[in-house]
């Protein structure tokens, strides 16, 4: 995983709940909808509520879109970090 579950919620928080493309209430613009994906990692209800309606963006389907936010509930992010010596151990271990 790329984006850990921590940095999607820092993001969230600190940049994008506050942009008007989330606040403004304007479902139409089809950014939204890539947003929303990404915000079902941290709040799956609103994320999977908001993308029933929106404007999907030209290369996501609603079917998609609402079946990746619905796997997250049961997907485990695990956070870890790789050593110099190559050995893997969660990010709380430092």
């Amino acid at each position: 995983l790329a984006r850990t579950k921590t940095f999607i919620q820092e993001e969230w928080d600190d940049i994008l709940s506050k942009e008007a493309i989330v606040t403004g209430g304007d479902t139409t613009n089809a950014w939204l909808s890539l947003l929303l994906v990404n915000e079902a990692v941290i709040n799956q209800a609103d994320a999977l509520a908001k993308l029933t309606t929106v404007t999907m963006d030209d290369g996501l389907t609603r079917s998609w879109a609402l079946y990746n936010a619905a796997s997250h509930q049961t997907a485990t992010y695990v956070e870890a970090e790789i050593g110099a010596g190559g050995d893997i151990r969660p990010s709380h271990e430092s």
